[in-house]
């Protein structure tokens, strides 16, 4: 598997829209406490989600979803 953050990982990631998009920006800012969600992709290995979300003090976080859209990185600490 391609490292986090390379051309090979972020190019096997593909947008997500529709429901399971909306769904998933709904976990993610949930997960973050607030903010404002932006794109959602599937995850590397297309068993979930990831959803990037600027907090309310303007930094940015991702957030890694299951396919139930449970948290599995990047949620509150």
């Amino acid at each position: 598997m391609p490292a986090h953050g390379t051309a090979a990982h972020e190019n096997a990631e593909t947008p997500v829209t529709g429901a399971n998009a909306t769904k998933a920006q709904a976990a993610a800012v949930k997960a973050i406490g607030g903010g404002t969600a932006g794109a959602v992709t599937t995850d590397f290995t297309k068993t979930g989600y990831e959803v990037t979300v600027t907090r309310t003090d303007g930094t940015t976080t991702e957030v890694h979803l299951d396919s139930s859209f449970n948290v599995m990185q990047g949620g509150r600490p």
